[in-house]
């Protein structure tokens, strides 16, 4: 946790001396999942504070930390606890053409999962408003995250 803080605190000084834009903001995601994933747990949501530090050009850097949670299905006779993890991912973005971008994010889901992730991801900004649709490709937890957002803040 300190270390966290700490990283923050450096982050966001070095930013200020420098002409690169630091947005953040909210979302929500939407968490389908698929295959192996998909037979025990319901499509289900996780809530989201994002981060990102524009570099100027085409790319940018992303992070996020989330909390998600995943119903699980009804059995006959089995009890299936719904699945909950918190995570915090970070990558790149690559903006593509337009308000069109491509991104990877990679990170840890703490909780019910203890997964590490890489998440392959496109999406489409208009202004502060972000859609991003990404498929979770490691492990047997399989999902596509459709995540909508709306940054809030920025810096220079």
């Amino acid at each position: 946790m300190k270390i966290g803080c700490l990283f923050l605190a450096l982050f966001l000084i070095s930013t200020t001396g420098f002409s690169q834009r630091l947005l953040f903001g909210n979302s929500v995601s939407f968490l389908n999942p698929i295959q192996d994933m998909g037979r025990y747990y319901q499509s289900g949501f996780g809530l989201k504070v994002n981060m990102e530090y524009e570099i100027p050009g085409t790319l940018a850097f992303v992070g996020e930390v989330g909390w998600n949670r995943w119903p699980s299905k009804n059995f006959d006779g089995a009890t299936i606890h719904a699945a909950e993890a918190v995570d915090v991912l970070a990558g790149l973005k690559v903006n593509v053409i337009g308000p069109l971008y491509a991104e990877g994010r990679t990170g840890y889901y703490f909780g019910g999962l203890d997964k590490f992730v890489l998440i392959p991801a496109a999406g489409l900004r208009i202004r502060r408003f972000d859609v991003n649709i990404g498929y979770q490709m490691l492990n047997e937890i399989k999902f596509v995250d459709t995540r909508i957002g709306l940054y809030w803040g920025r810096g220079k």
